[in-house]
């Protein structure tokens, strides 16, 4: 059985009615827990801070091991082999897609315009970035599709070594000639991240393999499915549903 009785606030010394067990009322505990007795107010209170301080010790320890990680993740973003500059104040900038980068970083990206439009750039500058906090593969989607193709006998290493990374950028999708079979890995890579982003979208807490993807391209939908052909179709029907679009022609 509960009682009420009267208290006042450990916290903000305002007079509040306390529950307390009988048995408590009646032992020798309740002059302790009406001396640090808190209002459902303060308690609150109480609580929210708790919450914060242990967000922000998660953070600090994400970002340690973040840094930790950092020379690891740069050398296998592929960053460097393709080493494009952007800088925001040059004449010849897109401060537009910029601007749309930044606002949709953590989301997936379908980036498709002529060419001069700094889209590589761009994404490049961005995925410096993010290497401080993620893991990062950078591709040519013709390099990748030729490297699985060439390396076929260890496929299975490779593809999950590009389904674990977080941040995937495939740019310059639609450049290649592609077979049946490497339309094949193209779309599993993309299924896969499709399973993740939807994991991630329905707030499923436990390990998520990588779904974050960024895809540029110099064609439109249309162009797209023309130089893909029919196997094409559902890589693109997948994009489709996944990413955030920045279109200019």
């Amino acid at each position: 059985m509960k009682l009420e009785v009267n208290a006042v606030c450990y916290d903000c010394k305002q007079a509040f009615l306390l529950e307390m067990e009988e048995a408590d009322y009646h032992s020798d505990l309740r002059n302790t827990l009406l001396r640090y007795a808190t209002c459902p107010a303060c308690e609150r209170r109480r609580m929210r801070e708790y919450e914060e301080q242990e967000h922000r010790k998660q953070e600090a320890r994400r970002r340690a091991e973040c840094a930790a990680k950092y020379a690891e993740w740069s050398q296998a973003s592929r960053l460097d082999i393709y080493a494009l500059g952007y800088d925001p104040a040059d004449s010849r900038a897109n401060p537009e897609l910029f601007r749309w980068v930044a606002n949709h970083k953590h989301e997936c990206l379908w980036i498709a315009g002529k060419t001069g439009l700094c889209k590589s750039r761009i994404l490049q500058y961005y995925a410096r970035q993010a290497l401080y906090y993620q893991s990062v593969q950078y591709w040519c989607t013709m390099d990748l599709l030729n490297h699985l193709a060439e390396n076929a006998k260890n496929i299975d290493k490779l593809l999950w070594q590009i389904y674990r990374t977080d941040l995937l950028i495939l740019d310059d999708l639609g450049k290649e000639n592609v077979s049946p079979a490497k339309m094949k890995y193209l779309f599993n890579i993309l299924d896969r991240r499709y399973s993740g982003l939807d994991q991630y979208r329905r707030g499923f807490t436990g390990r998520i393999l990588g779904w974050q993807v960024w895809i540029s391209t110099n064609d439109n939908g249309s162009g797209l499915m023309n130089a893909m052909g029919a196997d094409g179709a559902p890589v693109i029907r997948r994009l489709q549903e996944m990413c955030e679009v920045w279109e200019r022609w």
